[in-house]
């Protein structure tokens, strides 16, 4: 794990802070000052493990949360989501004689549920949207060996599963790209984040990081 602080993290809190004081004057586009709305989304895309902590490996995540819209630029809700992060394949052949194969898997995911703010920084047909999130994440490893012999009979011997999983606090900031109205009442967007996972011990804290890229749809 990176042994760092979260400079990143203080100053989008600083920011959000100012941002979110600035939103209460202002009501949702179209209502008066004060009122609210509600509003979904739903990404799908790709992500990546950050250095050695996921791997390094890839795959596929996806996210899906409900809003409430304090102002044209300011919502505030909670979000779900699962990134899985792809792991390694190792083989290690003729290990128990000619022709025999020991193959071992590992793979890496992560599930979160987070408090996210969204800020609108412009009011336009294309949007740009700084997004911060920041709630509890779970890793989870899967770990699974199987054995062959010279024949290809598996060798129930060496066979080897493991999954482990923890859950622990984390932290998400990104920026995304949207297109109000693009699909009727629907928003379709992109939007690419970078996930930090803490692990506060005596050392201090260390973060396990990956890295989303998605498209999405929302509704209002």
């Amino acid at each position: 794990m990176r042994k760092e602080g979260v400079p990143w993290f203080l100053a989008v809190v600083i920011l959000a802070s100012q941002g979110a004081g600035d939103a209460k004057a202002q009501g949702p586009e179209g209502n008066e000052p004060g009122q609210a709305s509600w509003a979904g989304s739903a990404t799908l895309g790709y992500s990546t493990g950050i250095g050695p902590d996921f791997g390094g490996g890839s795959s596929v995540g996806f996210t899906a949360g409900l809003f409430r819209v304090r102002s044209s630029r300011f919502a505030l809700g909670l979000e779900a989501g699962y990134s899985r992060l792809g792991g390694t394949t190792s083989d290690s052949r003729d290990f128990a004689g000619p022709g025999s194969l020991l193959s071992e898997e590992f793979n890496w995911s992560v599930a979160h549920a987070a408090a996210v703010a969204r800020f609108a920084l412009a009011r336009s047909s294309i949007r740009p949207v700084g997004i911060l999130g920041v709630g509890l994440y779970m890793p989870r490893s899967r770990d699974e060996i199987k054995g062959w012999d010279g024949n290809g009979v598996r060798i129930p011997f060496y066979d080897f599963f493991e999954t482990r999983s923890e859950i622990k606090p984390g932290a998400s900031v990104g920026l995304a790209v949207e297109f109000p109205d693009a699909l009727g009442s629907l928003t379709i967007g992109a939007e690419a984040r970078w996930h930090a996972v803490f692990t506060i011990g005596p050392g201090g804290v260390a973060t396990a990081d990956f890295a989303t890229i998605a498209v999405g749809v929302g509704f209002e």
